[in-house]
């Protein structure tokens, strides 16, 4: 999990000073007020957010969509809600995909699926399914009032409300069939209404007038279904191989759907006739709505990309309106230009992005189809941005909008950190396969290796002192010094943090203005962000835990402090990593974590929650472990995406991992 300081500019003395690659050249460190701000990629949620330098605010300024479950709109106040299934997280933007604004971000049992908007009572309702304690929760439309609806649920998933008659309707799967559920807005009088066969209902859509329900059932019989609100008269209406969201149309007569099984999104009469293709989705997620004040219709599109998509109601003019960053890595700012960049590489999109630095509008898209992009940097001065391309072998850079990519060094041994020495004419970077670090000219000519590892030295990300003319570099290897120093040219190499209070360090930022140096520990189950002075005396612990997979660091010393943040971003205390590879054929691995022993267990489960297989469910003591997720050449796991849920004792959280078979 990388991060990016940003420190307060007030001062209490005038210093002349020059800024080279983000680090600032300053006469002498000086006392400066206030908090720096801290810029953290959470790989886990896919967020960039802002963490005050004490720990207790953060904002999200950069929200991930990982996989969009259902979405619903309130087209008078022009915004979309939408529920994160991987990212365990609910939202809600404006419909031109601006002011993204996280309403709930579960810490425990964090697995959302279906939404539902009470626009006369201001309530957004959603489903939590954690297996064994499902339950529905409301808020007010702007994330206040937060409350537990229903609870003590199972197999939860599809929602709609009916305000007119103040009910709501839900589903709930069980053996072969899923049950629809009537309760009232009070949360009394829960009523089974009837039973639909042959899978799971992905979603409800509810036609008060028309006094009906229609249904998306999805597994050995996938179709639409349609029922009175009482639940008779259940009817099939048309066939679809995987129907996943549903939404009406009810002004023209019309029902629309998302098909995922052949990436499309669909519409027919509401008597199930006339049924049209509109157009190609990507992989569809559950989620669509119809705008009818605009004739657009909005879905969610969830693989190797991720997205909020919109079209004509015919299917014409497509476009994205919120784009998903997947793994966010390593970060650097252009305060002048008021943007930050970062490298995705992991889970979703391998790309290289920019977004407005206050978060203000969606990410952009500068790079994409990139292998395995992780360190990045800035020459502000040439404006250029540079970056390493770690299974490549190569490092690239472009303009800073992205055009005219350049190659300048290939054939290294998986390149990770970067940094620049723009007065110097250099870059530094890290080689992680052959544990050296090295230099060369801004265009990749006269290559040169500083420093060469052993089985002590693991560096595991740089930074550059120009003014004392020093590199520093994070230890990643146990048992040695955890952050050392050398001159720019390798020589004079020394320890500089010895302390064994942390391991694993993982990124490292200079603040040269104030002599500190602040580096993460990525030690598994107690992750850190830390700062000592540049001798390594005076250590302290800045966050003391709870940030999940952190990395590389890098710090600007020029921004004021952000004040006034919300402290929106939760991290779990536990952690399931994304397998790899992925997608995979027959095999995948899954790391896990755990702060103290338990009783682990980990399952595979369908997209419509059905149980397909347990991985794990067993005592494990505190620290990493690995499984092996083998889904064999047998018919029970086809090719398709799956969650991966892991659980310890009330905690949750969850994976999608993609099985694709040569053909």
């Amino acid at each position: 999990m990388p991060y990016l300081i940003d420190a307060p500019r007030r001062v209490t003395v005038f210093v002349l000073a020059v800024a080279f690659g983000g680090v600032l050249a300053a006469a002498s460190p000086v006392e400066t007020s206030g908090q720096p701000t801290i810029y953290v990629t959470d790989a886990d949620k896919g967020h960039i957010v802002a963490v005050s330098g004490d720990g207790a605010k953060k904002k999200v300024i950069v929200p991930g969509v990982q996989y969009v479950a259902d979405l619903e709109l309130d087209a008078a106040d022009g915004r979309m809600y939408w529920t994160d299934i991987n990212g365990g997280t609910v939202y809600r933007a404006r419909t031109d995909g601006s002011e993204v604004e996280i309403l709930w971000a579960g810490e425990t049992n964090s697995f959302p699926a279906g939404i539902a908007l009470d626009l006369q009572q201001g309530h957004v309702y959603w489903v939590n399914d954690d297996i064994s304690t499902g339950r529905i929760t409301r808020t007010n439309l702007d994330g206040t009032g937060l409350e537990t609806f229903l609870d003590g649920l199972s197999n939860v998933n599809a929602i709609a409300v009916d305000p007119a008659a103040g009910h709501v309707y839900w589903s709930a799967q069980g053996a072969g069939n899923t049950a629809i559920n009537r309760t009232n807005m009070d949360g009394s009088g829960t009523t089974e209404l009837v039973l639909v066969d042959g899978g799971g209902i992905d979603d409800i859509a509810v036609d008060p007038a028309g006094g009906k329900m229609y249904m998306t059932v999805a597994g050995s019989n996938d179709r639409l279904v349609r029922a009175n609100l009482d639940g008779s008269g259940l009817e099939d209406l048309t066939t679809s191989p995987d129907p996943q969201g549903i939404t009406l149309d009810l002004p023209n007569g019309k029902v629309y759907w998302t098909d995922e099984d052949r990436q499309l999104f669909l519409r027919a009469n509401l008597d199930g006739s006339t049924v049209e293709e509109l157009g190609f989705t990507g992989v569809a997620g559950q989620g669509i709505d119809l705008d009818e004040t605009t004739g657009k219709v909005y879905f969610g599109v969830s693989g190797t990309d991720f997205y909020i998509r919109r079209a004509n109601s015919d299917g014409s003019q497509r476009e994205d309106v919120l784009v998903g960053v997947g793994s966010p890595y390593a970060v650097a700012t252009d305060i002048d230009g008021g943007w930050i960049y970062w490298t995705s590489s992991g889970f979703g999109p391998n790309a290289l992005w920019r977004a407005p630095i206050d978060g203000s509008s969606q990410p952009e898209r500068l790079k994409s189809s990139l292998r395995s992009p992780e360190g990045i940097a800035l020459d502000l001065t040439a404006g250029k941005v540079y970056w390493t391309e770690r299974f490549d072998g190569t490092i690239k850079r472009a303009d800073l909008d992205g055009a005219n990519e350049e190659e300048l060094l290939e054939d290294l041994s998986r390149p990770t950190s970067l940094a620049l020495d723009l007065g110097g004419g250099k870059m530094y970077w890290v080689e992680s396969q052959s544990r050296t670090i090295h230099r060369a000219e801004l265009d990749g000519s006269q290559s040169e290796q500083l420093l060469d590892g052993d089985n002590s030295f693991v560096p595991a990300a740089i930074a550059l002192d120009l003014q004392n003319g020093k590199l520093y570099w994070a230890n990643d290897s146990q048992g040695s010094a955890q952050i050392g120093r050398a001159s720019l040219d390798g020589s004079g190499r020394e320890d500089v943090v010895t302390d064994p209070g942390f391991s694993e360090p993982a990124g490292i930022a200079l603040d040269i203005q104030r002599g500190k140096v602040y580096w993460s520990s990525d030690e598994i189950g107690n992750s850190k962000l830390l700062r000592a002075n540049l001798d390594g005396s005076s250590i302290e612990e800045i966050i003391p835990n709870g940030l999940g997979d952190p990395g590389q660091l890098t710090i600007d010393t020029q921004n004021e402090l952000v004040v006034g943040l919300d402290a929106t971003a939760a991290y779990l205390g536990f952690q399931l990593h994304q397998n790899y590879p992925n997608p995979f054929s027959d095999e995948t691995t899954l790391l896990f974590e755990i702060d103290e022993a338990a009783n682990v267990t980990i399952e595979v489960f369908d997209l419509l929650g059905r149980r397909m297989g347990a991985l794990v469910d067993a005592l494990y003591a505190p620290g990493q472990h690995s499984v092996v997720f083998d889904a064999g050449p047998g018919g029970t796991y086809a090719d398709g995406v799956y969650i991966v849920r892991m659980r310890v004792g009330d905690r949750n959280t969850s994976r999608l991992a993609t099985r694709l078979r040569a053909r």
